[in-house]
């Protein structure tokens, strides 16, 4: 059976993502098109998507120069300029079905209480199956994210880009 992106779906899997939606109580309001990853349509069903994008705005920690906050929103701006056909693959990969969430809101909390909301955020979304991919700027964001899926499994990966190496104690 294909979606509409021409993704081929076993009838299992979409049942999988409906019992798995339910532990999200609700389905998180995503971005429009003009704001949302590489600028495609963000009105896809939820159990069409095959990954989300949680840009996290964080700016609690930084010690020199502000702006962190603001990266989430710069990525996902940049993204659309990106190409949409990979010449490797030879396909394009937004077709698996992409959603840009609302960014999370930390303006009436702490940073323990952020790292938390990270943590909750990211486990509920990890919960559907689906693969998430987080925008942050503040390293912060990176301790609730892998608090949230080391929850899930023990065998843990993490590629972290950073614009340059943070060597110091903190």
């Amino acid at each position: 059976m294909k979606n509409r992106f021409g993704r081929i779906e076993d009838p299992r899997a979409s049942l999988f993502f409906r019992i798995h939606e339910f532990k999200l109580l609700h389905i998180p309001k995503t971005l429009n098109e003009k704001r949302n990853f590489l600028g495609i349509p963000g009105d896809i069903p939820w159990n069409e998507a095959g990954i989300i994008i949680l840009p996290v705005p964080l700016e609690m920690t930084t010690t020199y120069f502000k702006g962190t906050g603001t990266g989430p929103d710069a990525i996902l701006s940049a993204s659309h300029q990106v190409e949409l056909f990979d010449d490797e693959l030879e396909y394009e990969t937004f077709r698996q079905g992409i959603l840009t969430l609302e960014p999370m809101d930390f303006s009436a909390t702490n940073i323990e209480g952020a790292v938390k909301a990270v943590e909750k955020t990211v486990f509920k979304l990890a919960e559907t199956g689906k693969r998430i991919v987080i925008l942050g700027g503040e390293h912060t964001v990176t301790v609730g994210a892998v608090r949230a899926f080391r929850k899930m499994t023990s065998d843990l990966s993490v590629l972290h880009l950073d614009a340059h190496a943070v060597l110091r104690e903190s």
